[in-house]
């Protein structure tokens, strides 16, 4: 199991080196949307370093539960990109 979080961010960078010109902007559209509801509805980190395992931590962020959400609206927004941008080709399209 200690293995599967340096793994997982690896594969994330090869993903995104593989085909940057569609998957970064997908990727930035995503934590836009999250960054910007967070701030919207007014959500503190006061811990910005630790990531997710700062989360259970009593009082580490303010209005947990719309910034959970707001995470998985960034999610979900970066999901639907990446499905848009790096859809197959038609062959005909192609010929």
């Amino acid at each position: 199991m200690r293995w599967a979080w340096p793994i997982s961010l690896r594969a994330r960078f090869l993903f995104a080196a593989k085909d940057p010109l569609r998957v970064i902007p997908a990727l930035m559209l995503g934590s836009a949307v999250a960054g910007a509801l967070s701030m919207v509805f007014g959500c503190e980190l006061r811990v910005p370093h630790g990531g997710a395992f700062v989360l259970p931590i009593p009082n580490a962020v303010t209005n947990l539960g719309v910034y959970l959400m707001a995470i998985v609206a960034g999610t979900v927004v970066s999901a639907l990109a990446l499905a848009a941008l790096k859809r197959p080709l038609n062959a005909a399209a192609v010929n």
